[in-house]
């Protein structure tokens, strides 16, 4: 499913982020909130206090990258369909001057991660096994 504007693509990782935090018990404050929101280039973009603003808080960061990669790993786990919506968000966030796709981009990294390595690894296992196999057919020749 794509989504309409760029700005629906980043209220659903918004809300993603949002309802994880609730999840686990630290829901975030309202300006947490707004600066999932938060685009330099968008009139409509929530209004930020410039205090926060020039805060560069590696923390929340941080935060909100730990969050968004729960949720899309529970996701994952009970609806793989709903966790592809997270891909469809980050393509036509891609052009985004928003704040939140940079740490949604190092989420879903993180996430995928472990999978792209086991991938790699059950490619190496089945090449291994094919050269043995071609190589104990050729001795038995």
């Amino acid at each position: 499913m794509m989504f309409s504007s760029e700005r629906e693509a980043l209220r659903f990782l918004a809300k993603k982020v949002v309802s994880q935090a609730a999840y686990e018990g630290a829901p975030l404050t309202d300006v947490e909130q707004r600066l999932l929101m938060f685009n330099e280039t968008d009139p409509e973009c929530p209004r930020i206090p410039d205090d926060v603003l020039s805060n560069e808080d590696l923390e929340y960061e941080a935060k909100v990258t730990r969050v968004l990669r729960a949720a899309y790993l529970r996701d994952r786990e009970t609806n793989p369909e709903e966790s592809s919506r997270y891909h469809v968000a980050m393509e036509g966030l891609k052009e985004s001057d928003a704040y939140l796709p940079v740490m949604a981009e190092q989420a879903l990294k993180q996430a995928t991660k472990g999978r792209d390595l086991l991938k790699f690894a059950v490619i190496v296992l089945l090449v291994t096994i094919a050269v043995f196999a071609f190589a104990f057919w050729r001795a038995q020749r």
